[in-house]
């Protein structure tokens, strides 16, 4: 490759041939996925090629894009170690190259881009530990290294870190304890975590969500998390090695939608007050000596039915010693089955993520599956599959279209941020024509689309404010 002391867009295809070049029918010209500065043209600001089957490895050069503040490549087969000259990037404020086959460590130099607020770097086969400086990041907002190989302790300067707004490490190898002021990490389940949960958690006032499943945490549940009242997602502490009473200041968590406290070695009561919508009664069958555990539904009260819900899917799969088995009846004899629950007529989980999707494309496209136009095989996914990506604004709701435009403005919104706003637009699509794929299996599991939904709000949040 040569070298380009000022790299321009007329020399970054040379530069990108190490990545084995996009195939010219998704190129369709040179400036596919690169953008550049209005005020210098000659100054690259953005690269976003997301599922352009890229491989090979990400050129060291790509250190000579010293004005690009966003680089956006998931979801191709990227190999190779990262490279360290990223650190080189003062610029950059979003890395996102997850959904790809890189290995090695993770670069020590990337906290000297010390504009940086997301980093995503999950889905690859990352090794080694979380480099200490990351915690130094003061704009670092988002950091998601889900399901790569990575051990040792999370760094404890993630733990004293105030602009982190969500930490997802689930799916790797780490050990150790959780760092005592890890404010508001929401996913750190499936990896070797020990030691005691910190009461310090419970000073997380705008924690919504907290899943420390599949580690191995012990001791008691603190008391200080049943006073964090934005707990309202979800509570997940299974698989662990957790013992002692339930405590019944756990009724306090008078929001939380989601708890689930299965496999650890619990003993003592429940609590009679566990639940906000209904009373638990100890009671026993006339024809068999088992005891069983009656809980009484207060299905008037806002939001008891999806409450009912989450207990039945959470205790259907107990197999806990001290936990007795979930005996669920319903008293309908037919369930009303929604259209755009699926193309089978298996109620499933799956379904569930096929009837967010389409949701999703509603949303996007103003349009609904039912609408006459969709006829003779035409339906709501394949409307928007057969645009995506490079015609997707012909298919978007005319509220959408204007921020793939050259000349929009909304409030203070440079340059760079509106790429960034139009990225999100388009995760967003992916995410519904994922979510909505004919064959079940294909479809990706709920906690990766709330994650990746997730991660595309906090993009958008953190440019709009």
């Amino acid at each position: 490759m040569p070298s380009i002391v000022s790299m321009d867009a007329a020399g970054l295809t040379e530069q990108l041939d190490g990545m084995e070049a996009i195939s010219s029918d998704k190129m369709h010209g040179v400036w596919f996925g690169v953008s550049c500065s209005k005020r210098h043209p000659s100054r690259v600001v953005a690269l976003d090629f997301e599922s352009l089957d890229l491989h090979g490895q990400i050129p060291s050069c790509i250190s000579n894009l010293t004005f690009v503040t966003r680089i956006h490549l998931p979801n191709n087969k990227l190999s190779g170690q990262i490279p360290t000259e990223l650190g080189q990037l003062s610029r950059l404020q979003y890395l996102n190259l997850s959904s790809n086959n890189l290995g090695g460590k993770i670069p020590g130099t990337l906290p000297s881009c010390s504009r940086l607020q997301i980093i995503d770097l999950a889905l690859n086969s990352l090794s080694g530990s979380i480099p200490e400086g990351l915690g130094t990041l003061t704009s670092l907002s988002i950091l998601r290294l889900t399901g790569n190989n990575l051990m040792g302790n999370i760094p404890l300067s993630l733990g004293s870190s105030s602009s982190l707004i969500s930490v997802i490490l689930t799916n790797n190898s780490l050990t150790g304890p959780i760092p005592p002021l890890l404010a508001n990490s929401s996913s750190l389940q499936e990896n070797n975590l020990s030691g005691p949960i910190p009461g310090g958690l419970g000073r997380c006032k705008n924690l919504e969500a907290l899943n420390l499943s599949s580690n191995s945490f012990h001791g008691s549940i603190p008391i200080e998390l049943f006073t964090l009242l934005s707990l309202s997602k979800g509570l997940d502490l299974s698989h662990n090695q957790l013992s002692g009473n339930i405590p019944p200041e756990i009724s306090g968590l008078i929001n939380l939608g989601t708890l689930s406290i299965s496999n650890n070695q619990f003993s003592g009561k429940i609590p009679s007050t566990l639940g906000r919508y209904g009373s638990v009664y100890r009671a026993r069958f006339e024809s068999e000596e088992h005891t069983v555990a009656v809980k009484v539904f207060k299905l008037d009260q806002l939001g008891a039915p999806k409450s009912f819900l989450a207990e039945c899917k959470a205790l259907r799969n107990t197999r806990h010693r001290n936990l007795l088995y979930s005996l669920a009846r319903c008293f309908y004899d037919s369930l009303h089955h929604i259209t755009e629950y699926g193309l089978g007529n298996k109620l499933s989980t799956e379904g569930d993520v096929y009837s967010y999707g389409i949701m999703i494309l509603e949303m996007l496209t103003g349009k609904r599956p039912t609408d006459e136009m969709f006829t003779n095989g035409l339906n709501l996914y394949e409307f928007v599959r057969k645009t995506f990506p490079q015609k997707i604004v012909e298919v978007l709701d005319p509220c959408i279209v204007p921020i793939f435009e050259d000349g929009y403005v909304h409030g203070s919104l440079n340059h760079e941020s509106h790429v960034t706003a139009g990225s999100c637009i388009m995760q967003l699509v992916k995410v519904g024509l994922s979510c909505s794929m004919e064959i079940p299996k294909d479809r990706p599991k709920m906690e990766d689309v709330y994650a990746e939904v997730i991660t595309i709000k906090e993009a958008f949040a953190a440019i709009c404010g």
